[in-house]
Protein backbone atom coordinates (compact mmCIF):
# COMPACT_ATOMS: atom_id res chain seq x y z
CA UNK A 1 0.00 0.00 0.00
CA UNK A 2 1.16 3.83 -1.18
CA UNK A 3 0.90 6.08 1.73
CA UNK A 4 1.10 9.81 0.08
CA UNK A 5 2.94 10.92 3.29
CA UNK A 6 4.34 14.67 3.75
CA UNK A 7 7.54 14.71 2.80
CA UNK A 8 10.33 14.50 5.35
CA UNK A 9 11.76 18.33 7.11
CA UNK A 10 13.79 17.84 9.75
CA UNK A 11 13.01 21.36 10.78
CA UNK A 12 9.35 20.54 10.45
CA UNK A 13 7.53 20.57 14.15
CA UNK A 14 6.70 16.49 15.43
CA UNK A 15 3.36 15.52 14.28
CA UNK A 16 0.89 15.40 17.05
CA UNK A 17 -1.11 12.00 16.93
CA UNK A 18 -4.53 14.37 16.21
CA UNK A 19 -2.81 15.54 13.73
CA UNK A 20 -1.49 12.39 12.34
CA UNK A 21 -5.40 10.64 12.81
CA UNK A 22 -6.87 13.44 10.82
CA UNK A 23 -4.62 13.10 7.92
CA UNK A 24 -4.97 9.23 7.83
CA UNK A 25 -9.05 10.31 8.05
CA UNK A 26 -8.68 12.38 4.88
CA UNK A 27 -6.67 10.18 3.01
CA UNK A 28 -9.15 7.56 3.65
CA UNK A 29 -11.99 9.71 2.37
CA UNK A 30 -10.09 10.17 -0.55
CA UNK A 31 -9.72 6.39 -1.43
CA UNK A 32 -13.12 5.81 -0.56
CA UNK A 33 -14.31 8.63 -2.85
CA UNK A 34 -12.22 7.26 -6.08
CA UNK A 35 -13.44 3.80 -5.46
CA UNK A 36 -17.14 4.95 -5.27
CA UNK A 37 -16.88 7.39 -8.09
CA UNK A 38 -14.29 5.75 -10.50
CA UNK A 39 -15.73 2.07 -9.44
CA UNK A 40 -11.87 1.24 -10.94
CA UNK A 41 -10.49 -1.82 -9.33
CA UNK A 42 -7.37 -0.16 -8.82
CA UNK A 43 -8.90 2.57 -6.96
CA UNK A 44 -10.90 -0.07 -4.89
CA UNK A 45 -8.22 -2.26 -4.19
CA UNK A 46 -6.52 0.64 -2.63
CA UNK A 47 -9.12 1.24 -0.57
CA UNK A 48 -8.97 -2.71 0.75
CA UNK A 49 -5.54 -2.10 1.10
CA UNK A 50 -6.00 0.76 3.23
CA UNK A 51 -8.16 -1.00 5.14
CA UNK A 52 -6.44 -3.82 5.75
CA UNK A 53 -2.57 -2.13 6.90
CA UNK A 54 -3.91 1.14 8.07
CA UNK A 55 -7.43 0.60 10.17
CA UNK A 56 -6.45 -3.38 10.38
CA UNK A 57 -9.97 -3.24 9.26
CA UNK A 58 -9.79 -7.02 7.73
CA UNK A 59 -13.42 -7.69 7.42
CA UNK A 60 -13.61 -4.72 5.57
CA UNK A 61 -10.85 -5.47 3.55
CA UNK A 62 -11.97 -8.85 2.51
CA UNK A 63 -15.26 -7.95 1.16
CA UNK A 64 -13.67 -5.60 -1.30
CA UNK A 65 -10.94 -7.97 -2.38
CA UNK A 66 -13.40 -10.42 -3.24
CA UNK A 67 -15.61 -7.81 -4.87
CA UNK A 68 -12.91 -6.84 -7.00
CA UNK A 69 -11.87 -9.84 -7.64
CA UNK A 70 -15.27 -11.53 -8.62
CA UNK A 71 -16.74 -9.00 -10.29
CA UNK A 72 -13.45 -7.18 -11.99
CA UNK A 73 -11.06 -9.81 -12.30
CA UNK A 74 -8.25 -8.05 -10.54
CA UNK A 75 -5.43 -10.37 -9.93
CA UNK A 76 -4.15 -8.81 -6.77
CA UNK A 77 -7.12 -8.91 -4.98
CA UNK A 78 -7.58 -12.05 -5.45
CA UNK A 79 -4.10 -12.74 -4.19
CA UNK A 80 -5.56 -10.79 -1.28
CA UNK A 81 -8.83 -12.73 -0.73
CA UNK A 82 -6.74 -16.15 -1.31
CA UNK A 83 -4.42 -15.06 1.49
CA UNK A 84 -7.01 -14.43 3.78
CA UNK A 85 -8.64 -17.36 3.03
CA UNK A 86 -5.65 -19.54 3.43
CA UNK A 87 -4.94 -17.80 6.90
CA UNK A 88 -8.51 -17.54 8.24
CA UNK A 89 -7.94 -13.65 8.64
CA UNK A 90 -11.66 -11.64 9.70
CA UNK A 91 -12.93 -15.09 7.40
CA UNK A 92 -13.88 -18.98 7.95
CA UNK A 93 -10.66 -20.60 7.50
CA UNK A 94 -10.86 -22.24 3.51
CA UNK A 95 -7.14 -23.35 2.35
CA UNK A 96 -9.15 -25.13 -0.89
CA UNK A 97 -11.04 -22.52 -1.35
CA UNK A 98 -8.30 -20.00 -0.98
CA UNK A 99 -6.02 -21.79 -3.78
CA UNK A 100 -8.85 -21.46 -5.93
CA UNK A 101 -8.35 -17.79 -5.88
CA UNK A 102 -4.80 -18.57 -6.09
CA UNK A 103 -4.95 -20.10 -9.04
CA UNK A 104 -7.36 -17.68 -10.27
CA UNK A 105 -5.14 -15.03 -9.59
CA UNK A 106 -2.24 -16.46 -11.30
CA UNK A 107 -3.73 -17.06 -14.65
CA UNK A 108 -4.43 -13.42 -14.42
CA UNK A 109 -0.86 -13.03 -14.32
CA UNK A 110 0.06 -12.24 -10.75
CA UNK A 111 3.61 -13.71 -10.02
CA UNK A 112 2.99 -13.33 -6.63
CA UNK A 113 -0.03 -15.44 -6.70
CA UNK A 114 2.23 -18.57 -9.04
CA UNK A 115 4.67 -18.52 -6.10
CA UNK A 116 2.17 -19.27 -3.39
CA UNK A 117 0.92 -21.97 -5.46
CA UNK A 118 4.76 -23.45 -5.65
CA UNK A 119 5.03 -22.96 -2.03
CA UNK A 120 1.72 -25.03 -1.60
CA UNK A 121 2.32 -27.32 -4.00
CA UNK A 122 6.02 -28.44 -3.03
CA UNK A 123 4.86 -30.28 -0.07
CA UNK A 124 1.66 -32.05 1.37
CA UNK A 125 0.74 -29.77 4.33
CA UNK A 126 -2.42 -28.40 2.78
CA UNK A 127 -3.37 -32.80 1.08
CA UNK A 128 -6.22 -32.81 3.61
CA UNK A 129 -7.71 -29.52 1.84
CA UNK A 130 -7.00 -31.89 -1.33
CA UNK A 131 -4.55 -29.99 -2.24
CA UNK A 132 -1.61 -32.33 -3.82
CA UNK A 133 1.76 -31.82 -3.85
CA UNK A 134 2.83 -31.38 -6.80
CA UNK A 135 7.29 -30.94 -6.87
CA UNK A 136 7.03 -30.60 -10.80
CA UNK A 137 4.26 -27.70 -10.68
CA UNK A 138 6.26 -26.10 -7.49
CA UNK A 139 9.36 -25.76 -9.57
CA UNK A 140 7.45 -24.65 -12.97
CA UNK A 141 6.18 -21.71 -10.66
CA UNK A 142 9.07 -20.73 -8.97
CA UNK A 143 11.14 -21.03 -12.63
CA UNK A 144 8.76 -19.15 -14.27
CA UNK A 145 8.49 -16.28 -11.57
CA UNK A 146 12.24 -16.50 -12.04
CA UNK A 147 12.24 -15.28 -15.34
CA UNK A 148 10.42 -12.72 -14.32
CA UNK A 149 12.59 -11.29 -11.88
CA UNK A 150 10.84 -12.32 -8.70
CA UNK A 151 13.64 -13.02 -6.78
CA UNK A 152 12.31 -15.42 -4.53
CA UNK A 153 10.80 -17.76 -7.42
CA UNK A 154 14.81 -17.50 -8.23
CA UNK A 155 16.02 -18.62 -4.89
CA UNK A 156 13.46 -21.57 -4.19
CA UNK A 157 13.91 -22.85 -7.94
CA UNK A 158 17.46 -23.16 -6.83
CA UNK A 159 16.75 -24.87 -3.40
CA UNK A 160 14.41 -27.31 -5.07
CA UNK A 161 17.37 -28.11 -7.65
CA UNK A 162 20.02 -28.19 -4.94
CA UNK A 163 17.96 -30.66 -2.31
CA UNK A 164 16.26 -32.78 -4.86
CA UNK A 165 12.75 -31.63 -2.81
CA UNK A 166 9.70 -32.94 -3.53
CA UNK A 167 10.59 -35.72 -6.36
CA UNK A 168 12.65 -33.22 -7.98
CA UNK A 169 15.58 -34.76 -9.47
CA UNK A 170 19.23 -32.73 -8.18
CA UNK A 171 20.87 -30.91 -10.43
CA UNK A 172 23.64 -28.56 -9.07
CA UNK A 173 24.71 -26.45 -11.88
CA UNK A 174 20.87 -24.99 -12.16
CA UNK A 175 20.94 -24.53 -8.18
CA UNK A 176 23.84 -22.67 -9.00
CA UNK A 177 22.18 -20.62 -11.87
CA UNK A 178 19.48 -19.32 -9.90
CA UNK A 179 21.22 -19.01 -7.11
CA UNK A 180 23.47 -16.56 -8.72
CA UNK A 181 20.34 -15.07 -10.32
CA UNK A 182 18.65 -14.62 -6.66
CA UNK A 183 21.87 -12.81 -5.62
CA UNK A 184 21.85 -10.31 -8.17
CA UNK A 185 18.16 -9.53 -7.50
CA UNK A 186 19.48 -9.08 -4.02
CA UNK A 187 18.08 -12.16 -2.08
CA UNK A 188 20.83 -12.69 0.59
CA UNK A 189 20.60 -16.24 0.94
CA UNK A 190 20.67 -16.93 -2.97
CA UNK A 191 24.16 -15.38 -2.39
CA UNK A 192 25.16 -17.40 0.38
CA UNK A 193 24.49 -20.37 -1.32
CA UNK A 194 26.28 -19.94 -4.79
CA UNK A 195 28.96 -18.85 -2.14
CA UNK A 196 28.99 -22.24 -0.45
CA UNK A 197 28.43 -23.93 -4.15
CA UNK A 198 31.30 -22.23 -5.27
CA UNK A 199 34.03 -22.99 -2.49
CA UNK A 200 32.94 -26.61 -2.02
CA UNK A 201 32.76 -27.56 -5.59
CA UNK A 202 29.62 -29.14 -4.47
CA UNK A 203 28.59 -30.21 -7.78
CA UNK A 204 29.79 -27.16 -9.98
CA UNK A 205 33.22 -26.48 -10.86
CA UNK A 206 35.31 -24.44 -7.90
CA UNK A 207 36.22 -21.02 -8.13
CA UNK A 208 36.90 -18.99 -5.64
CA UNK A 209 37.10 -15.97 -6.98
CA UNK A 210 33.82 -16.02 -8.30
CA UNK A 211 32.32 -16.92 -4.71
CA UNK A 212 34.47 -13.86 -2.77
CA UNK A 213 32.67 -11.56 -5.15
CA UNK A 214 29.57 -13.58 -4.15
CA UNK A 215 30.36 -13.39 -0.23
CA UNK A 216 30.98 -9.48 -0.52
CA UNK A 217 27.52 -8.98 -2.31
CA UNK A 218 26.09 -10.66 0.03
CA UNK A 219 27.78 -8.67 2.97
CA UNK A 220 26.80 -5.87 1.13
CA UNK A 221 23.02 -6.89 1.68
CA UNK A 222 23.32 -7.87 5.13
CA UNK A 223 24.11 -4.36 6.03
CA UNK A 224 21.81 -2.39 3.66
CA UNK A 225 18.78 -4.86 5.44
CA UNK A 226 20.28 -3.79 9.24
Amino acid sequence: LLLLLPMFDENAKPVSVGEHNAYLSDLRKEHEKACENNKKASDCHMLAEFYQSVDKDFGKANTLYKQMCDEKNYSKSCLGYAMSLLSGQAVERDPAKGFEYLEKACELGNTAACHNIGMIVQGDKYAEFGIEADGKRALEMFENGCKEDFRNGCFMASVMHLTGRAGVKKNMPKALEYAEKACELRHTWGCINAVKMLETGDGVPKDIERAKKLKKRAKELVESEN
